[in-house]
């Protein structure tokens, strides 16, 4: 098991290294028309890179609060179901 994550953390390093981007698909068209849907994705998208980031810290400063990894999937958890929901209730972006 141990070798495995080794190999894909040097496939990680290597797609960094090269520089390619993947589009993020937490995006949507009507995150920027004002509206308040369009806020919340916004602040839940924030919020996950926001506990990303925490839990990177903690991981290189030996803190390694497993938490934050937890609320993060958690987090994601939502802003996919409120996407989708959004999304199959195009009415909702025109509320501003």
């Amino acid at each position: 098991m141990d070798e495995r994550i080794e190999e894909l953390e040097l496939l990680a390093n290597d797609i960094q290294e090269s520089g390619m981007q993947f589009p993020d698909i937490r995006l949507r068209d009507w995150m920027n028309n004002g509206s308040r849907v369009g806020k919340i994705l916004t602040d839940l998208i924030e919020v996950e890179k926001l506990l990303d980031e925490l839990d990177q810290y903690s991981i290189e400063n030996g803190l390694d609060y497993d938490a934050f990894e937890d609320l993060n999937l958690k987090v994601g958890e939502i802003r996919k179901d409120f996407t989708k929901y959004v999304d199959e209730n195009e009415e909702l972006t025109a509320i501003k």
